[in-house]
């Protein structure tokens, strides 16, 4: 039976990256990354890692060098691996469930509802953080890995448990999310071995047998080899990564966020850790509204035949947890649901050591929710469990059960395919803008700036251009020319000074000097100005200014589109 839930969750991971996987592009970040690439003067694997700014996450640089080796600016080759992962992460959570409590009903309906929610949908659609999901995956493969070491002693145990911290270091060198979750992996292997939890594929072997180890030993010996790679990683970050720097002493800087993560002033887009707006975008939004927001995409942007898939999306899902002969009892969902929100919180804890984040439904900033969406999976899974609970006969429990997650799988299904969409159309928006460039300015001076108006820089969550990196990355490809300089005239976001023009965005400014290099190409009205000083500045943005009338948006947010 693990066999086939293991085929079955592939399909429906697999499925549900199928309405947008060979349409779907390139966005922000992905253009600076694959631009430096192809650009790079150096060829060999060590070379495009020198040029790659991935500094504090090293495995980042290494997974991101090897698709563009493989695929080079083609992005579906990316995404189909993306895809793949995504498959490999519902069935690593589906067998470490298994390993971990007896319940074969609770293991399959946490990783179907984990691989569909739309919760960190910006993880499926942008390649520069596809380290993301990776990183969820080598996790759920270290602890795999701890729980079929643990019942073992000698060589295989050795290996298994090397094998485990490696994973561990590669899901810490690909991204952060997951790193307060592996301190907990030791509990987790502890308890299940204080249960008598045996590996299910394990042989009778006469020279593999059972270690003599007990439960409690057995969880320091993790405990203090977990805590010296994690601490170790933790130094590297705090040494490499801005984001980590703590002037205050990050002790002041913990405590400055914890007072800080459930003010009510919150608005969609802030910097910065804040849980009343994580339950809003992850529970409230995903969960108890998921119906609304279903109608809502579907009245605003509907697709045909799209409704007609999720039915069939559902239904399948419905038809095979149906047919698992299982209970979930009401003891099991109501410690389900307080593990889910456990995890929900850790998979948010690596933010208080930062505000490097933005807490939205929708947009890039929804990627950094990966982690704790595992908690949502698990709590979402312990309601449904509470609801078929109340149905006395075991045959419509069942089907009650199956009914729930087979509508909220076909819910996500459907959020996910309508987000999808607008990424599809903001991709085909951006090709076309760089081809409108070339066709007004087809050899640009050395060191041109082009300041580009007259264009939205999101459509719905997606990213179409809105910085200096992703435009110039797209030129610089297009022209072959690593030095053309570019940002984008966001309304309401940019300031035209004595001296020049400047861009805020993420925080930050930037100030560009007028002169003979920075050309103003609007793009609305197909002119191009060249900005020499602050009065021919002044006429043309009096006379013929660039901006246009754009949906509200705002940068990790994009604009909101329920």
């Amino acid at each position: 039976m693990e066999a086939a839930d293991c085929v079955f969750l592939a399909c429906v991971s697999l499925a549900s990256s199928l309405w947008y996987l060979t349409r779907i592009g390139f966005y922000s970040d992905d253009w600076e990354l694959i631009e430096t690439f192809r650009l790079s003067p150096f060829r060999s694997l060590s070379g495009l890692l020198r040029s790659n700014f991935f500094i504090d996450r090293p495995a980042q640089g290494v997974y991101s060098v090897l698709l563009y080796r493989l695929f080079g600016v083609n992005p579906l080759g990316y995404h189909v691996v993306n895809a793949v992962v995504l498959v490999s992460i519902s069935v690593l959570l589906y067998l470490v469930l298994r390993r971990v409590q007896p319940s074969r009903l609770v293991a399959l309906g946490v990783a179907l509802v984990y691989c569909t929610l739309p919760n960190y949908s910006t993880c499926r659609m942008w390649f520069a953080v596809f380290a993301a999901p990776l990183s969820i995956a080598f996790y759920l493969l270290s602890l795999l890995l701890d729980l079929r070491a643990a019942p073992w002693r000698g060589a295989r145990f050795m290996r298994r448990r090397a094998a485990a911290v490696a994973a561990l270091l590669v899901s810490a060198l690909l991204y952060e999310t997951a790193l307060p979750l592996f301190a907990f992996n030791p509990l987790i292997v502890w308890y299940s071995q204080k249960r008598g939890r045996k590996l299910i594929s394990a042989c009778a072997d006469e020279n593999a047998g059972p270690s003599g180890i007990g439960p409690t030993r057995l969880w320091l010996g993790f405990a203090g080899v977990n805590a010296i790679v994690l601490v170790s990683v933790g130094i590297f970050k705090a040494r490499t990564a801005a984001r980590f720097h703590a002037p205050q002493g990050m002790v002041a800087l913990v405590r400055s966020i914890a007072g800080e993560s459930f003010r009510g002033d919150f608005r969609p887009g802030d910097y910065g850790l804040n849980f009343r707006a994580a339950f809003q975008a992850n529970y409230v939004d995903y969960l108890l509204q998921l119906p609304r927001i279903v109608w809502a995409l579907q009245r605003h942007y509907p697709h045909a035949w799209l409704p007609a898939l999720s039915f069939a999306f559902g239904a399948g899902v419905l038809l095979y947890v149906k047919s698992v002969v299982d209970d979930l009892t009401v003891r099991r969902s109501i410690a389900l649901i307080l593990i889910g929100v456990a995890t929900f919180v850790l998979g948010y804890a690596i933010f208080f050591t930062n505000r490097a984040i933005q807490i939205t439904p929708t947009g890039v900033g929804n990627r950094t929710s990966n982690a704790a969406s595992l908690g949502v999976a698990m709590t979402a899974v312990g309601g449904f469990g509470l609801i078929a609970a109340a149905v006395r006969r075991p045959a419509w429990r069942r089907l009650t059960f199956g009914v729930l997650i087979g509508a909220y799988a076909a819910a996500g299904f459907f959020v996910i395919a309508t987000l999808s969409s607008f990424w599809i159309d903001a991709y085909a928006r951006e090709q076309e803008i760089v081809r409108d460039i070339a066709a007004h300015i087809d050899t640009p001076a050395p060191r041109i700036l082009l300041m580009l108006g007259g264009v939205c820089s999101y459509n719905g969550p997606a990213v179409v251009f809105e910085s200096d990196w992703d435009l110039a990355g797209a030129l610089r490809l297009h022209y072959g020319d690593s030095t053309v300089r570019a940002d984008v005239l966001r309304p309401g976001y940019y300031r035209v000074t004595p001296s020049g023009i400047t861009t805020f965005l993420y925080g930050e400014q930037d100030d560009d000097a007028f002169g003979p290099q920075m050309v103003l190409y609007d793009y609305n009205r197909k002119m191009s100005h060249v900005l020499l000083d602050a009065d021919t500045a002044e006429r043309i943005f009096r006379e013929q200014p660039p901006d246009v009338v754009c949906p509200p948006g705002k940068e990790g947010v994009g604009a909101g589109v329920f």
